[in-house]
């Protein structure tokens, strides 16, 4: 099989979104990943319907996936559009088929407000069936710890 080039990146919703938007396109057509997971991709109705991954990623990437890991209303207190419907979450842009994937949801912690989930896709990468897991975990050394266990758990039986 081929190189592939992987790119991950933590979108942090959409804030600031209209001052980041093309630098973020920029840096994605300079670099001309294979696949990109992102991280804190969000719906933010205000924008567009769409999560934010697939506005910033051109005809290059024809395949993509997106999973929330909640949805809200007034969910960021720094957004100047926090009356909006927004969703918060995971995808993935390829250029690859996706064959299939799945979120797995964590361990919502004590204390913990924001759900952590992973999102794991096979593709077909040239006939090969390829495996990605995008994480999203905790902030904290714990409860990282902890889901890369859970995690760990829910590959191994799968």
């Amino acid at each position: 099989m081929k190189n592939i080039k992987l790119m991950t990146l933590n979108l942090w919703c959409c804030f600031d979104w209209n001052n980041r938007i093309d630098a973020i396109r920029k840096f994605i057509d300079e670099e001309q990943p294979d696949i990109i997971a992102f991280q804190e991709a969000q719906i933010n109705t205000h924008y567009s319907d769409s999560p934010s991954s697939n506005l910033l990623t051109d005809d290059t990437y024809p395949h993509h996936t997106y999973e929330p890991a909640w949805e809200v209303t007034s969910f960021m207190p720094y957004d100047e559009h926090s009356n909006t419907r927004q969703s918060h979450g995971l995808a993935i842009a390829s250029k690859y088929p996706i064959i299939s994937h799945e979120i797995v949801r964590l361990t919502l912690h004590a204390g913990r407000e924001e759900p952590a989930i992973a999102l794991l896709c096979t593709l077909n990468i040239e006939g090969v069936k390829t495996h990605v897991c995008n994480v999203h975990f905790d902030n904290t050394d714990e409860t990282s710890k902890a889901h890369l266990g859970e995690l760990m758990l829910h590959l191994k039986k799968t």
